[in-house]
């Protein structure tokens, strides 16, 4: 299939996930990888009962899901609070957020590289380098595997 149309067909299944979730007063959230398969089969069985509720159901779980591990890495992150005295004042909080980011990215994506990991927060790569060393010294980041074809772990 022409790229081009697998890019509109995207885009059209974007649309009318992003419809039923309106129309179901659902937060918009982000799906797994892991939870596909299950993402798609509530979708085509709601569609064949043309009964919302497997699709509501599955996004309520996937929108648990998701606040869970924010809110656990979230907590994890503050326990970072006065470890490293290097930083001082508005950059340890930049740090603790920045910290924060990269790891609820890669709790999402473990297998993000540090390039993609920069340019979706925002920091350049020597930045993400620097985060992803301190958060490894202090165990809260593990590599797992090669740089390539290797993966982040949050403990």
């Amino acid at each position: 299939m022409d790229l081009f149309f697998e890019g509109i067909i995207t885009l059209l299944l974007n649309h009318a996930i992003v419809q039923i979730q309106f129309e179901n007063n659902l937060i918009p959230t982000r799906v797994l990888k892991e939870d596909k398969e299950e993402y798609v089969k509530s979708l085509a069985q709601s569609q064949e009962q043309s009964d919302p509720k497997p699709f509501v159901e599955f996004m309520m779980g996937s929108m648990a899901k998701n606040l869970e591990n924010e809110i656990s890495i979230f907590l994890h992150s503050t326990e970072m609070v006065g470890e490293n005295t290097e930083m001082g004042g508005e950059k340890e909080k930049r740090g603790e957020k920045t910290s924060f980011q990269i790891l609820s990215t890669l709790k999402n994506n473990p297998k993000m590289t540090t390039s993609e990991l920069a340019a979706t927060i925002g920091i350049t790569p020597k930045a993400v380098e620097k985060q992803i060393s301190r958060l490894k010294k202090n165990g809260k980041l593990l590599r797992v595997g090669p740089d390539k074809g290797g993966y982040w772990e949050v403990p």
